[in-house]
């Protein structure tokens, strides 16, 4: 037999608040500190440390090979490269996708906008040249 479980709590969200202990928290901050409006008021950036292992290293070049070019992908690889300037990252696509179907945007246009060389099909012999 299925019994119903009686909510103690209501799961609604409250106002622009996510929960209703934040909503409580807000209450008890503004009354301790004086100061009103201060939910989710700035933003801290941050970066999380990882390690990118490339596909291919051929002397000083790093090759990146993708069929799918996710999201998260795009992501790591412009932190990979804003931390590591000076590194030689290359893609190498199987297609010129886009990248996503909401976007006209392709594989080559991020990799033109984001300034990392890359190749659709095949590496080009004159990377190794």
């Amino acid at each position: 037999m299925i019994s119903k479980v009686k909510r103690r709590f209501n799961k609604k969200k409250s106002g622009k608040y996510k929960s209703r202990l934040e909503e409580k928290m807000a209450r008890q901050i503004a009354r301790l500190s004086g100061e009103r409006d201060t939910y989710e008021r700035t933003s801290i950036q941050y970066k999380i440390p990882r390690r990118y292992v490339p596909d291919f290293t051929v002397g000083g070049m790093f090759i990146e090979v993708k069929g799918y070019f996710r999201p998260e992908d795009r992501t790591k690889m412009r932190c990979v490269k804003a931390d590591n300037p000076e590194a030689d990252i290359r893609m190498v696509f199987a297609a010129d996708n886009k990248i996503s179907s909401r976007s006209s945007m392709r594989y080559s246009d991020w990799c033109e906008k984001y300034g990392f060389p890359y190749a659709v099909g095949e590496v080009p012999r004159e990377w190794f040249k």
